[in-house]
C-alpha cells in the first residue's frame, strides 16, 4: 500500500542535529508516511546516525556523492522514486510539530483545486528565540512580493500534490541556490486561479543554517520586525526558550516537543497569537501615534521657523529704511 506522505530530507553533514529531524517526522500523529533521507556527498558518520532508523520500515538512505550546489540533482533522483501522495520537505537542521502532516495534508484532502499548502514559518535563533512570520500570500501585495522579488518561506512550511512533478517538472538542476523558491513559484503559477492554502498554525520549526554566520537569523524584510521585537522587549516568555550551553537548539526544542505533556506546541501557538495581536492592537498604533506627534511637532516647529525668518527679514527690512532714511 502507497503511503500518503513522502517526506524528504537532504543532507550534508549534519549528523549533530539531523536526528531531530528524523524524529520529528516520525513523531506525526499521521502514519502513513515514507522518510527518504538524502545524502548529498556527506563525509562526516551521518551515515552512522542514520542505520537506526532503517529498522522503521518507513525510513529509506540514500548515500549520494556530492551533486553541484545544493545537491538538487540528488534531491531529483528521490522524488522519481518517491511513492506518496503529497510530497513534504524537511530541513536537516529543522524540526516539525507532530501534528504538521496531519493539518496540512487536511487541506488538500478536503479541497481538490489546491495544488498546495503551507504554514505560518517560525524562525529560530541560536539563542532559543522564536520568531513568527506574518506571511500571508492571500494578500495581493505580499503575492507580488513573493513572485517577482524574494521567498521568505521555509521549505519545511510546505506539502504539495506529487502529481505537480509529473506536471511542471522538478527542481532545476541549473540554478545554484534557491531552487525552493523556483518550485514554489512555478506551482503557483500554474494555474489562473489561487491554488494554495495558508495555514495561520504554524506547525514546525525552522532554525538558522550553521553555514550562515552573519547576524540576521530572518530575511531582510523581516529583521526590522525581529529587531523591534528585541529592542522593544514584546516577545511573549513562551517564545524565548533557554538553550542551554553546549546544547544544540535543535537537541533542546525536541526534548521540550517530545515531552510527555505534549503542551509546548499548543503553548507557542498560543503565544504567537498573543504577539501577533499584541503588534496590531498595542505596539503598531502606538508607533503611528508616535510618529504622527513627531510629524505635527516636526510641523510645528516648521512652521515656528518660516514665522521667525519672517519676523527676521521684516525687521531687516525696516532697519535697512531707517538707515536710508537717516
Amino acid at each position: 500500500m502507497k503511503p500518503k506522505f513522502s517526506v524528504l530530507i537532504p543532507t550534508h553533514n549534519r549528523a549533530d542535529v539531523i536526528r531531530y529531524s528524523i524524529e520529528s517526522v516520525l513523531a506525526q500523529t499521521e502514519p502513513s508516511l515514507e522518510l527518504l533521507v538524502v545524502g548529498d556527498g556527506c563525509t562526516d558518520n551521518t551515515a552512522e546516525v542514520i542505520e537506526p532508523y532503517l529498522s522503521d520500515p518507513r525510513v529509506q538512505w540514500f548515500d549520494y556523492p556530492k551533486a553541484p550546489g545544493f545537491g538538487y540533482a540528488n534531491r531529483n533522483k528521490v522524488l522519481r522514486r518517491a511513492r506518496g501522495l503529497y510530497i513534504a520537505f524537511l530541513g536537516h537542521d529543522d524540526i516539525y510539530f507532530n501534528d504538521h502532516l496531519e493539518i496540512l495534508g487536511r487541506h488538500l484532502d478536503q479541497n481538490p483545486q489546491i495544488d498546495l499548502v503551507y504554514s505560518r514559518p517560525l524562525w529560530v535563533d541560536r539563542n532559543g528565540d522564536i520568531f513568527p512570520s506574518p506571511w500571508n500570500l492571500n494578500d495581493p501585495s505580499m503575492y507580488d512580493y513573493f513572485m517577482q522579488e524574494r521567498n521568505e518561506i521555509p521549505a519545511l512550511c510546505f506539502i504539495y500534490r506529487a502529481t505537480l512533478h509529473q506536471q511542471l517538472g522538478y527542481w532545476n538542476e541549473q540554478i545554484e541556490k534557491a531552487g525552493d523558491w523556483e518550485l514554489w513559484k512555478r506551482f503557483l503559477g500554474a494555474r489562473p486561479q489561487a491554488n494554495f492554502h495558508f495555514e495561520p498554525q504554524p506547525t514546525g520549526l525552522h532554525f538558522k543554517a550553521s553555514w550562515k554566520t552573519g547576524p540576521k537569523v530572518v530575511p531582510s524584510r523581516l529583521w526590522e520586525l525581529v529587531k523591534f521585537f528585541r529592542e522593544g522587549d514584546v516577545l511573549p516568555a513562551e517564545l524565548q526558550v533557554d538553550v542551554p550551553p553546549q546544547c544544540t537548539e535543535q537537541e533542546q526544542f525536541w526534548r521540550l516537543i517530545s515531552n510527555a505533556n505534549k503542551d509546548f506546541c499548543p503553548t507557542i501557538r498560543r503565544a504567537v497569537v498573543q504577539l501577533l495581536d499584541s503588534l496590531c492592537q498595542i505596539h503598531f498604533p502606538s508607533a503611528l501615534e508616535k510618529a504622527a506627534k513627531y510629524k505635527r511637532e516636526k510641523n510645528a516647529f516648521a512652521e515656528h521657523a518660516k514665522k521667525l525668518k519672517r519676523s527676521i527679514e521684516a525687521s531687516t527690512i525696516r532697519q535697512a529704511e531707517q538707515t536710508s532714511s537717516d
